[in-house]
């Protein structure tokens, strides 16, 4: 049976890791509507982990304002799934209580906010999205899948059938097999331009 969500489904996931005492990123995202589906991975590059969370966001969101004309877009309901709480709650929540000050922006405590510029534009694409809802979902999952089930319809206040569940599972571990794939690659990569064999 082929999976055919009734909503535009954006999977986004981005990660970071530490190389030769240098960090360095991925992203990737997923699109589902209908029978349609694309997918994009970034090159790695230097970059945080919440960067790329953030980006992996960010380029799914273009694509779908690039590729859904406006008109189209007012009637569908756009859900953006991602694992990262720092991001969604970035977006969300945070900004709020941020204030800005010479172009930037910082937190009540006084702390100078990361990834403003991302931020930023995430919430500008989002203006031209009527109806979208961000789902926080729980990666890895080894064990506890039911458990899991059912933190994740309570958090997001949302009804899904279990099968629906493990396939939006399954759709954003696809994004984390590819940025896995990607430092593969790199760590090789590097490994070989140093002439060891382990990193």
């Amino acid at each position: 049976m082929i999976y055919v969500p009734k909503h535009l489904e954006l999977f986004t996931d981005g990660g970071a890791i530490k190389i030769n005492n240098e960090y360095y990123g991925s992203c990737s995202f997923e699109v589902k509507y209908k029978k349609q589906y694309f997918t994009f991975s970034d090159p790695v590059a230097k970059g945080t982990n919440n960067f790329y969370e953030l980006k992996a966001i960010r380029d799914g969101l273009r694509f779908v304002v690039t590729n859904w004309k406006q008109k189209d877009l007012k009637s569908i309901d756009v859900w953006i799934i991602s694992d990262s709480q720092y991001s969604i709650s970035c977006i969300t929540e945070w900004f709020d209580n941020w204030y800005e000050k010479n172009g930037k922006y910082y937190t009540r405590s006084g702390k100078e906010v990361s990834n403003i510029e991302l931020i930023l534009e995430i919430r500008d694409i989002l203006t031209m999205i009527p109806k979208y809802k961000f789902l926080k979902i729980r990666s890895h999952i080894s064990h506890d899948i039911e458990k899991t089930y059912i933190e994740f319809k309570e958090k997001n206040n949302i009804d899904i059938s279990f099968t629906d569940y493990l396939l939006l599972v399954k759709f954003n571990e696809n994004c984390d097999a590819r940025i896995t794939k990607a430092f593969n690659i790199k760590r090789r990569n590097i490994a070989n331009s140093l002439g060891v064999d382990i990193i």
